[in-house]
């Protein structure tokens, strides 16, 4: 889960954030970094949008989905 949080991070932080600029920012390759970003996608439902033209476009965060974990309480039981 790090090389995701830290794409996650790149994804706030960038201005305008492309792959080339992710894999700059966070040194983790390309390859993994659409992984990272299909993960957040697919499994914790993070709206991850492309914008603009294929190569000139940027990433952008339109939803959040759930970032809340909770492990099972004691009193679950």
């Amino acid at each position: 889960m790090n090389y995701e949080m830290a794409v996650l991070a790149a994804l706030v932080q960038l201005d305008k954030p492309t792959r080339p600029k992710i894999t700059e920012e966070t040194g983790i390759s390309a390859q993994r970094v659409n992984t990272a970003i299909n993960y957040l996608k697919d499994l914790l439902n993070i709206g991850i949008y492309w914008h603009g033209a294929k190569k000139t476009g940027y990433y952008q965060i339109e939803s959040w989905g759930c970032l809340l974990y909770t492990s099972p309480s004691p009193r679950d039981s």
